[in-house]
């Protein structure tokens, strides 16, 4: 169970920063260790899957706060609605859905679904009450607010979290520098090429799991 601690304390030891006096706040590190986390979000966001019951003449229903993208939505089941065209479903365009009870006559291309404003809406609504909708999504991870709650991200993306948190530690390092006037970088000890090395690492990890087959962890809602 890695915490948000365990980040911070390996970005510490990645930085030299073990020391009984930090150069880095708790603090600042929990922040990037956050930023971290959301950025990992729009690059390698989880999949998801949510479920609600029907409610007649009802077309929109509320999405998880988590949800980043809609990208499949089952409704009636075992149908999937099509997202501006039939290539989303998977019934022939000349099926009609009478047999299942529901809108005589309608063609599965007419079945359709839009995300807007935090809800998934149903085109057209469903006519009864009680069926499930199904909902498949990408779905950003959860920043933590304590030390002790386990982070979501699966763990051999853990790394992506420090290499970002480093890189941000050196670029406020940097910063503060310059605001100073210090003359560091005069002999040598400019933070910024070190900076620039953690995030190509960072985005190298997030090329390589955008590209790759290794399959992500599902998570029910």
């Amino acid at each position: 169970m890695t915490t948000r601690a365990d980040i911070r304390t390996r970005a510490r030891d990645e930085l030299n920063d073990a020391g009984s006096v930090k150069v880095w706040s708790d603090g600042l590190l929990n922040r990037w260790i956050g930023e971290a986390i959301r950025e990992w979000s729009r690059q390698v966001p989880r999949d998801g899957t949510w479920q609600t019951t029907s409610t007649a003449n009802d077309p929109s229903y509320a999405l998880p706060s988590d949800v980043l993208e809609v990208v499949r939505v089952e409704h009636p089941p075992g149908i999937l609605r099509a997202r501006g065209g039939l290539h989303d479903g998977d019934v022939s365009p000349t099926a009609d859905l009478g047999g299942l009870g529901s809108w005589p006559g309608l063609r599965p291309a007419q079945l359709l679904w839009e995300q807007w404003g935090g809800e998934v809406v149903l085109i057209p609504a469903p006519d009864a009450s009680g069926e499930t909708i199904e909902v498949r999504y990408k779905g950003a991870y959860t920043v933590p607010s304590d030390d002790v709650t386990a982070l979501d991200v699966a763990a051999a993306d853990e790394e992506a979290l420090v290499l970002y948190a480093c890189g941000r530690a050196l670029q406020w390092i940097a910063m503060d520098e310059a605001k100073r006037q210090r003359f560091e970088r005069q002999r040598g000890a400019d933070p910024v090429d070190s900076r620039e090395e953690y995030e190509r690492a960072f985005r190298a990890m997030a090329r390589q799991r955008q590209g790759g087959i290794r399959p992500r962890r599902l998570v029910s809602r």
